[in-house]
């Protein structure tokens, strides 16, 4: 799938347009049509390389919201056209004691960082 955004191409560079190639969706894949993001501290760190050697092009911006543009097969909670918004944490289970006390990045099944 190919996608549009704004990109840093090297350490300490401003942002450009970029367009690059996602990977297909697989089955438990929700892909949202990004209406809004947010530049957040994290971003401008990590684009400096102030928190060690980063990824380039890079493109900021993971506290994101949109609407639902496609589900994968296994996907039961969100539909097409649906609005949502994707934190800076996903896939913690919000069930042990760390996600109950709103400490996802401490949860006991792991989480992703977006």
């Amino acid at each position: 799938m190919k996608v549009r955004g704004y990109a840093a191409m090297k350490a300490h560079a401003e942002m450009t347009a970029w367009e690059f190639q996602r990977r297909d969706l697989g089955e438990h894949d929700v892909s949202l049509d990004i209406k809004y993001s947010g530049i957040c501290h994290s971003d401008i760190h990590q684009v400096r390389e102030e928190w060690g050697p980063a990824l380039f092009p890079m493109v900021p911006g993971h506290e994101i919201a949109g609407i639902v543009s496609q589900i994968g097969s296994a996907v039961t909670k969100f539909k097409v056209g649906d609005r949502i918004g994707v934190g800076v944490f996903i896939d913690s289970c919000r069930k042990c004691a760390s996600c109950l006390k709103g400490l996802q990045q401490y949860c006991i099944e792991g989480m992703t960082g977006t």
